[in-house]
């Protein structure tokens, strides 16, 4: 499970790290504010700049997190393929990235809505799992909730930047059924997982009951 987990992140969303703790040192760009997707048909990549100075890539519900450091330009540390202080410059609907290297990106402003995921018709609300489980080693958490769904996140205090996936779930007879969007439609993935008393073992690794 962890294995896959980490593999998804680093897959199916360009591996970045953000700016560590320079928030405060500038505000974000009005112009910027907003979704983008790059500019190609049918990719559904997107990069959301919000007005608290925060930078989301997000492909599907599942998404990286972190600062963006404005001061001059935008600071990412490998963003989409390009690292460092980059230059950009917003045309209308369109924005352009530069890394000053020979490596351009060009996102297209949109409308964006995270995808909706289909609950379980098998669902029961009481099941086992239901709350947010902790893993000390590697600071990430699951949290299952009564509704039907579910959420990974793992935060690099390190690199100052999260990493996130939303589900829906169900479980049956100690195997974990959750729903995921990568980007290209829902996809399903199993585990085995049990539950004694404030300790949640999946897949072999252990979380506690927060």
């Amino acid at each position: 499970m962890k294995k896959f987990v980490l593999f998804l992140l680093i897959g199916v969303v360009s591996a970045f790290a953000f700016g560590c703790n320079k928030a405060d040192e500038s505000s974000v760009d009005k112009a910027l504010v907003g979704a983008w997707q790059i500019d190609d048909e049918g990719y559904s990549e997107y990069y959301i700049f919000t007005e608290d100075s925060k930078v989301r890539i997000a492909r599907g519900s599942v998404y990286f997190e972190g600062d963006a450091v404005f001061n001059g330009g935008v600071y990412a540390s490998n963003f989409y393929y390009m690292a460092g202080e980059l230059s950009y410059k917003v045309e209308g609907d369109k924005v352009t990235f530069d890394d000053g290297a020979g490596t351009v990106l060009v996102l297209k402003k949109v409308d964006y809505s995270a995808p909706e995921l289909k609950q379980y018709d098998d669902f029961k609300t009481d099941n086992s799992l239901v709350g947010t489980w902790f893993n000390e080693e590697y600071n990430d958490s699951y949290t299952f909730n009564s509704d039907g769904s579910a959420s990974y996140n793992v935060e690099s205090a390190e690199l100052s930047y999260s990493s996130h996936i939303d589900y829906t779930y169900t479980e049956k007879d100690g195997t974990l059924y959750l729903t995921y969007d990568a980007g290209e439609g829902s996809q399903e993935m199993t585990a085995e997982f049990s539950v004694n008393g404030d300790t949640l073992n999946l897949e072999g690794s252990e979380y506690t009951r927060q």
